[in-house]
């Protein structure tokens, strides 16, 4: 499995949980924390997993304003 399908595969298994739960894994991600679906993660692989669910909720998160 290439690091591409690492990351695809984390970000799945968190979007899988609804948007509530992907709002708090970012907060956890961005206090430093690690998430039982990053644990087998680079520091440089979670650094993209947090970058692309933040893209992602961008797109949610606009529509709630």
């Amino acid at each position: 499995m290439n690091d591409s399908d690492e990351i695809t595969q984390c970000i799945d298994a968190l979007c899988i949980k609804g948007c509530d739960a992907v709002r708090i894994a970012l907060d956890l991600l961005r206090q430093g924390r690690s998430l039982k679906e990053t644990a087998a993660l680079s520091p440089d692989q979670v650094a993209t997993v947090q970058r692309e669910l933040e893209e992602i909720m961008a797109v949610y998160d606009s529509d709630r304003d």
